[in-house]
């Protein structure tokens, strides 16, 4: 099941939006920012959408925040105040910030369904590539600590989506050699992704193998 991030002061409107998300889905509301980074540290999002403007806090903050800690998490900007400045939306969709779509109220519900379903299929490694094409587009001489952090996060997203995409087949060791790393760096990797809310954990059955358990029901918030 994909989970979804709304992050909206309006509790009305959260759930006129998580109504739209179709089946096999599920939201999680958060009213502010903080509240927002929370939930991601504690959960395994797959996507967010953020309101502007935010209940005391800056909108785009929180988006730099989302992108430099969670680069694979896909984001919509939903803009249901009065319409932002072209040149605040252009900095939106930034590589600082990376926002996949604006849009902008009233919200045409094909148009966040298409776009709900556009992110949720580029999310990912896909997403993590993505943002490595427009950085080295932008930034062709990028620093040997840059190039190491972007690839270790290319990686963490490669890790989550082969362990959920085929559960009880991947071990410590078979990742190791995957990536042709230590089983202590793919351990350490491992616990950076816990640390994020992917609840990963070895199996307890005769399969084996690494997987990723359910998320535990969200608290209203």
């Amino acid at each position: 099941m994909k989970t979804i991030l709304i992050v909206d002061g309006d509790r009305a409107r959260f759930q006129i939006l998580s109504a739209r998300l179709g089946n096999g889905r599920r939201a999680l509301h958060a009213p502010d920012g903080k509240t927002a980074l929370v939930i991601l540290q504690n959960h395994d999002i797959h996507l967010c959408l953020i309101t502007h403007p935010l209940p005391n806090g800056d909108c785009l903050n929180l988006i730099k925040k989302i992108h430099e800690a969670y680069a694979h998490i896909p984001v919509i900007l939903l803009i249901s105040g009065p319409d932002a400045d072209p040149e605040w939306i252009e900095k939106a969709y930034s590589f600082d910030y990376f926002v996949y779509y604006v849009l902008k109220a009233p919200f045409e519900e094909d148009e966040l369904a298409r776009c709900v379903n556009e992110c949720l299929k580029h999310g990912g490694i896909a997403w993590a590539k993505t943002i490595l094409t427009h950085y080295r587009k932008k930034h062709p001489g990028r620093s040997p600590q840059q190039e190491k952090r972007e690839k270790r996060e290319k990686r963490l997203a490669e890790i989550r989506n082969l362990i959920e995409e085929s559960p009880h087949a991947w071990t410590y060791g078979k990742l190791a050699s995957r990536f042709g790393l230590s089983r202590r760096q793919i351990q350490y990797d491992l616990q950076t992704l816990r640390q994020r809310g992917v609840a990963i954990q070895s199996s307890q059955n005769t399969r084996g193998g690494l997987v990723i358990l359910p998320d535990s029901p969200p608290e209203e918030t």
